[in-house]
């Protein structure tokens, strides 16, 4: 499975620290605690754009951004089961942290593939860095990218 995650090359020179997980622990996320290291990916670039968009504060957009893109062994993708009522709301509830808490203790696949909040009918994956087969990922050459500034115009206030 193709993956593709979006970050300031600042915070992750290389694919391997781009997918480290360490922003998650630092500050927890819709689908982890605070503490629990997991990488968030998306299922293509757009998607991994969009999902960056949406918490980043238009005023301070950066200028060294980078894609990684990453293979992932299909096997070592698990879909979510069980998705709690109220999966989607922002600020994310206690109930999502749990399930890639959960998942991540559990230790039994690399992925899990989740909805995006943003693009419910798109698909994120949340990788566990601490996986013994994280080693199998495949990392593509980092692409540069800079956000058009269109677009920044736009969601400007």
């Amino acid at each position: 499975m193709k993956v593709w995650r979006l970050a300031r090359r600042r915070f992750a020179p290389t694919a391997a620290a781009a997918y480290s997980g360490e922003g998650a622990a630092l500050r927890g996320g819709r689908w982890n605690s605070r503490g629990v290291r997991i990488a968030y990916a998306s299922t293509n670039e757009g998607l991994a754009l969009v999902e960056y968009l949406v918490h980043l504060d238009i005023a301070y957009a950066p200028t060294d951004l980078v894609f990684y893109p990453a293979e992932l062994p299909d096997d070592a993708v698990e879909n979510v089961v069980s998705i709690p009522d109220g999966w989607d709301v922002s600020p994310p509830s206690r109930a999502t942290a749990d399930v890639g808490d959960i998942f991540v203790a559990a230790a039994k696949h690399l992925a899990l593939r989740v909805p995006s909040a943003v693009l419910p009918f798109a698909w994120n994956v949340m990788i566990n860095p601490d996986h013994h087969r994280f080693r199998e990922i495949a990392f593509d050459d980092p692409v540069p990218f800079t956000i058009d500034e269109r677009l920044l115009r736009r969601l400007r206030p």
